[in-house]
Order: C-alpha cells, then sequence, then structure tokens
C-alpha cells in the first residue's frame, strides 16, 4: 500500500470518506473514527492507533491535514504545483488536458499553490498547442468572461482542429 499512497490515492479516499459522511449524515465529531481503519495499510493503522484519542478528537479537514503531514513527503505540494505549471497539451485534445490540469489542481485543494481559475485560464492559453493558440486568438476566445463558455469555445475549436 505504501508504494501507493499518492496524492491521487489520497484525495480518492477522501473524497470516499466525504459522500459517505454526507451520505449516512455522520456528525463531524465521530467522522475520524468512522473511517479511520478504511486506511488497510498496517502502518497506517498503527500510526492511527498509537494516538487513536488525539487523532479521534480531530475534525477530518485537520486529521486529513495530519495524514498529508505524516505520510506524504514535505514537498508533495511544492511537486504537483510544478507538475500542474509545466504541463503543455502536447497531442492529447484540449478537453483531456483541461481535465489533467484541472484534477492536479484539486490535489492542492485548500493549498495556497492551488491555482484560481483565472490562473488555470493563463496557464492553458500559455500552453496550447501554437495552431490552437492561433484560432483561440482569432475568434477572440479570450474576450470571454465566464470559466466554463471560455472553456468550451476553445473545446470547439479544438474539435475542428482535429
Amino acid at each position: 500500500m505504501l508504494g501507493d499512497l499518492t496524492p491521487e490515492a489520497i484525495c480518492k479516499w477522501e473524497m470516499g470518506c466525504r459522500q459517505y459522511f454526507k451520505h449516512k449524515e455522520v456528525p463531524t465529531n465521530e467522522q475520524v473514527g468512522k473511517v479511520a481503519w478504511g486506511m488497510q495499510e498496517p502502518s497506517i493503522q498503527d500510526w492511527y492507533l498509537n494516538d487513536q484519542d488525539h487523532m479521534d478528537s480531530l475534525t477530518f479537514t485537520e486529521y486529513m491535514a495530519e495524514f498529508h503531514a505524516y505520510w506524504l513527503p514535505s514537498d508533495w505540494d511544492d511537486v504537483t504545483h510544478q507538475k500542474l505549471l509545466s504541463s503543455c497539451q502536447g497531442d492529447k485534445l484540449f478537453s483531456e488536458w483541461v481535465v489533467e490540469v484541472q484534477s492536479l489542481n484539486s490535489l492542492l485543494h485548500g493549498i495556497p499553490s492551488q491555482l484560481t481559475e483565472l490562473s488555470i485560464c493563463h496557464h492553458l492559453e500559455a500552453h496550447m498547442l501554437p495552431d490552437l493558440r492561433m484560432e483561440y486568438c482569432a475568434k477572440k476566445v479570450k474576450e470571454i468572461q465566464n470559466f466554463h463558455p471560455w472553456l468550451e469555445a476553445i473545446h470547439v475549436l479544438d474539435k475542428k482542429r482535429m
């Protein structure tokens, strides 16, 4: 399990926990105790068990912050941020690349290095394929103010390009 303990894997587990809390209406003060054993790796269970009273007193958000601090490399957020900022469209469809960028950005939720929608727009503009960028400029897509219509307009241009 520890070989698979990545920010992506932890995020998926956390999302599953939050869905469980909502579906089962788990009170905030019981959330950590209800899901901590869901991590089946014995070393993680030992970590929890060794300080169970403290862990159970935390909110789930606080627990996840401690979990990240203990189990992930100290620079995981910088590595993820750099991976996001260095991503380019390459040979992917624009829509596929956007999903990758947004997925990486979602891992940084609640961290200062998380990009805003405006920063994502700037990143996508700067790293899209040159021929798509030419169409983007020619069609004045940059003037679209709302994020989702802006993405859709680029997606349409990219489909025409293909």
